[in-house]
């Protein structure tokens, strides 16, 4: 399980057990997001031949495609 927050240490006193795992922070920003979900599973174990730089593409042309509709 990997946990995001916009903010350092906004909910680290409460879940800072949680799973045995600290929140990170993504700065509000989806490209730190996407990078470091990614990087996480691979860290897991899942297989990608896509980087975060693809994906963080793709993600655009998603919201661009879907903003236009």
């Amino acid at each position: 399980m990997l946990g995001l927050e916009q903010k350092r240490h906004r909910y680290e006193i409460a879940l800072s057990d949680l799973l045995g795992r600290d929140i990170d922070v993504d700065e509000g920003k989806y490209e730190v997001a996407i990078r470091k979900v990614r990087n996480g599973l691979v860290g897991e174990g899942f297989e990608t031949s896509a980087g975060s730089a693809r994906i963080v593409s793709d993600y655009e042309d998603v919201q661009e495609w879907y903003s236009e509709g």
